[in-house]
């Protein structure tokens, strides 16, 4: 889509309360990661993705029943969210995997590269565009993002890249359910309705629950 046929986003500014959720919210995220390694030595990476994604599941569907959001209910959703928890599946394949070779420190980096592609694919796809200032921020973390892949490190070898490369490819599919989300119905259904693509991505996940490559530290 050309810049003269762009349109401008329709999501409304955040609030400073809504900012420091983010940021709150993001700072929970940064953790993920670390976890993850921490329980290595005793739980399989993807056996840790299932069991977070099967408790979910039951919270999620308690959440919905008390709210009453109709889950099940025919809305012209299924196809698009079946799609989205695909993909979302294997992000969290790519992520716990890239993860046995690559450190948490690293995988932080790379996972966050998802909003680059999001703003890439929403101009390109969605027909939004972004403030001088914006791209200016993106620019800013992009850069960010090739000093820590350019700076040498006696620790980096062929596998931590290859894990680097898996943690980036799952940042791309974080991205691709995020655009999927905002360009199909959707971005109309219930939030709680939405996250139900948690059942799907426990099931994803499930043929991976096993033990892998050898842990990176």
């Amino acid at each position: 889509m050309s810049s003269d046929q762009a349109i401008p986003s329709a999501g409304r500014p955040l609030s400073p309360g809504a900012v420091a959720l983010m940021l709150m919210l993001c700072f929970s995220w940064g953790f993920n990661q670390i976890a993850v390694k921490l329980a290595l030595p005793d739980i399989p990476p993807m056996l840790q993705a299932m069991i977070r994604s099967a408790g979910a599941l039951p919270v999620l569907l308690l959440i919905a029943r008390l709210r009453g959001v109709k889950i099940f209910a025919s809305d012209g959703t299924l196809g698009s969210g079946l799609f989205a928890g695909l993909l979302f599946g294997l992000e969290f394949v790519l992520i716990f995997r890239g993860l046995l070779l690559t450190s948490a420190s690293r995988a932080v980096v790379f996972l966050y590269t998802a909003p680059f592609f999001v703003a890439l694919g929403s101009y390109q796809f969605l027909g939004e565009r972004l403030r001088a200032s914006q791209w200016g921020g993106l620019g800013l973390s992009f850069a960010g993002v090739a000093l820590a892949i350019g700076v040498p490190q006696a620790n980096v070898d062929a596998d931590v890249l290859l894990g680097d490369l898996m943690i980036v490819a799952g940042g791309a599919l974080w991205a691709a359910t995020t655009l999927l989300v905002k360009a199909t119905p959707l971005l109309r259904a219930p939030r709680r309705k939405r996250r139900s693509a948690t059942r799907w991505r426990c099931r994803s996940r499930f043929w991976a629950s096993r033990p892998g490559f050898r842990a990176k530290p």
